[in-house]
């Protein structure tokens, strides 16, 4: 069977099996595991508080588009869709690890440019770049893990949820969807509606105090949505 046979949802389950059946009980890092494959982020229990782990690639041509994007802009996605999944968890970011795999023509002011972007809003949400690694190919790979942590013992899941919860969403859903067609289609609106359809989808405001929010008021479940959280 092919992968796009199998589907993205089918080939996490596949994966999820086979690591399941190498699991050790005995091993600490199993012991302290808490939430693994299937959410936002993988939780495990630290020395002190609870600890939170995502990961997220961004592919030329596939998840992003030159033409369309500056490279401060996709900086700050590849930064920003990360984030979005720790505050899904109610959690608080730390660290951003970046791995670059880059054509060797490509000028160096578009990394540097990509870099300004990822610092600015890991400055903002209080997240230090500590390191990653660069490879050569023949199209632009971003892949950024994000790890950060909780500050109550408790956290919002996907799994906790249950038929019959009342849902609410932080933001607009579809508005990052409507940027990309306006981009994509070069759609022609006022400049008001331009700007705020080209930061929907390139400039994502991570909901990091929502999740902090929801998860002190008692919300047990929640999910990140390009346009916000789901909870």
């Amino acid at each position: 069977m092919k992968v796009s046979e199998l589907g993205e949802f089918g080939l996490i389950e596949l994966l999820a099996d086979i690591v399941g059946k190498t699991k050790n009980p005995q091993d600490v890092s199993w012991q302290r595991l808490l939430i693994g494959i299937n959410d936002d982020a993988a939780a495990w229990e630290g020395d002190d508080a609870i600890q939170l782990a995502t990961t997220d690639s961004l592919v030329q041509d596939t998840h992003f588009d030159l033409n369309v994007t500056t490279w401060k802009e996709l900086g700050w996605k590849a930064i920003a869709v990360n984030l979005s999944d720790i505050a899904a968890m109610g959690g608080v970011p730390e660290y951003a690890l970046i791995s670059l795999a880059l054509p060797g023509e490509l000028e160096t002011d578009c990394i540097a440019n990509l870099y300004k972007g990822m610092a600015e809003i890991s400055s903002q949400f209080g997240v230090a770049i500590i390191g990653g690694n660069i490879a050569s190919a023949i199209k632009t790979m971003i892949s950024v893990t994000v790890l950060g942590n909780l500050e109550s013992n408790s956290m919002l899941t996907r799994s906790a949820a249950l038929p019959g919860d009342q849902i609410a969403v932080t933001g607009y859903p579809g508005l990052s969807a409507a940027g990309l067609k306006m981009l994509k289609q070069k759609l022609s609106f006022d400049a008001e509606t331009t700007q705020l359809l080209r930061e929907a989808h390139l400039t994502p405001m991570p909901r990091i105090d929502e999740g902090q929010i929801l998860l002190h008021r008692g919300v047990k479940a929640a999910i990140d949505i390009s346009d916000g959280l789901l909870a």
